[in-house]
């Protein structure tokens, strides 16, 4: 049985239950029982109408504030950490503290330098996505390092810096490029008959017989 608070105001003649679980479900009466009643009439109708819509019935506040005040401490705590690691960003690109530094002196993880491919399990791919999407280093005559600063939605923030990158030899790309020197080589060929065909019709001496039309 799911159970939801209602809260009772009047006086006199006049009294009122306002269920804030329910949004516009209310109930009144002339005395407080009447109210109470009401709104509890009220209540079985607002499910019963939501449940013919085929929209699920909605938790009472008291079952899901736990997760309510969960959700906003993570957001929160995200903000804040994203806060902290877009300063952080700012004095690295200033010069005036290095990641490893900034990383010892915040007690922070500091993960050490490699490379990393799309599919790459050991990061998140929300991570992945933002690293590849970066402008790559020294492009346009850039600062040699990139840097940048991801919300992460599992909660906090990361701040990552891409310094080089690399093409890892592909076995499908090498047989695609094969196929490819093979096209072109075969079109390159067609070309050279074609053109001698042409050359050989420019320079041939063509006679009629007249006989074949007797």
């Amino acid at each position: 049985m799911t159970n939801y608070i209602g809260i009772l105001d009047g006086k006199g003649k006049t009294w009122g239950v306002r269920l804030p679980d329910l949004p516009g479900c209310y109930g009144g009466g002339v005395t407080a029982e009447a109210a109470i009643a009401d709104a509890m009439s009220a209540a079985r109708e607002w499910i019963a109408h939501r449940r013919a819509k085929g929209k699920p019935t909605l938790k009472p506040l008291t079952e899901v504030r736990d997760a309510v005040v969960a959700a906003v401490r993570k957001e929160q705590g995200t903000a804040a950490a994203q806060a902290a690691a877009q300063a952080a960003l700012q004095r690295i690109n200033a010069g005036s503290e290095s990641v490893e530094a900034l990383a010892k002196s915040q007690g922070l993880k500091l993960d050490a330098p490699r490379f990393v491919g799309r599919a790459d399990p050991s990061l998140p791919a929300q991570l992945r996505t933002a690293v590849f999407a970066a402008r790559r280093p020294n492009a346009g005559g850039g600062p040699g390092a990139v840097r940048g600063v991801l919300a992460l939605e599992a909660g906090g923030a990361a701040l990552f810096e891409v310094t080089q990158i690399r093409r890892e030899p592909d076995a499908s790309n090498a047989e695609l490029n094969k196929q490819r020197v093979s096209e072109t080589i075969a079109r390159g060929g067609a070309g050279d008959v074609s053109a001698y065909i042409e050359d050989l019709r420019r320079g041939a001496k063509v006679e009629k017989n007249p006989k074949v039309f007797e």
